[in-house]
């Protein structure tokens, strides 16, 4: 959509006033739209396993998309904030699996009924994304932090999930910042750089 140019703060509140805006009815339909168009869109290699993320705050549910790849036989994960760390580790999780609250509140996989294991494919919520492939989380850092570790150790794709109102003109970016290999919206698929 288009906006002014902002900083990155300026831009968090002004989507995330957006984002919460959204109708629950309308949430629910999104959710679905984007499970369709990551079925239809993503190569999903046999075995693979994909971060996933409870939504919160009005964000993009994926919960539909985990529920038909776990039905499909992929390993779904679950982000955990490791303590006293700027990491994500990442814990087997199925709609069975026992949860904690995190220290900030989200939903993880309690470390005693769950495995740590390396996603292919990160799906991650987001603030606002634009055409680069730049996204705006909630300024923590951990995603980014996390993939500075993996890249060039382990093969991984990243991919954005959210509304399309949340996608904007420019999103303010930094050398620290790993942009995504995808965005999948309830109406359109995004593919950044020269990964498919």
């Amino acid at each position: 959509m288009a906006s002014p140019v902002l900083n990155k703060q300026a831009l968090r509140d002004l989507a995330f006033a957006e984002r919460i805006a959204i109708s629950p009815e309308d949430q629910a339909k999104a959710a679905l739209a984007v499970r369709d168009n990551f079925l239809k869109s993503v190569y999903m290699p046999k075995g693979a396993s994909v971060s996933a993320y409870m939504p919160i705050k009005a964000e993009m549910s994926a919960l539909p998309l985990f529920d038909v790849l776990m039905e499909r036989g992929y390993t779904v994960l679950m982000p955990r904030v490791i303590p006293n760390n700027t990491l994500l580790e990442f814990r087997t999780w199925n709609r069975k699996t026992p949860m904690i609250r995190s220290i900030y509140g989200i939903e993880e996989p309690d470390p005693a009924h769950s495995t740590v294991s390396i996603p292919d494919i990160f799906i991650m919520p987001l603030l606002a994304f634009d055409s680069k492939g730049n996204r705006l989380g909630y300024g923590a850092g951990y995603y980014d932090q996390t993939f500075a570790q993996l890249r060039g150790k382990v093969p991984f794709k990243s991919i954005g999930v959210a509304y399309e109102s949340q996608h904007y003109d420019m999103v303010p970016s930094e050398g620290h910042d790993h942009p995504m290999d995808m965005c999948i919206t309830d109406k359109n698929v995004y593919t950044f750089g020269s990964k498919p």
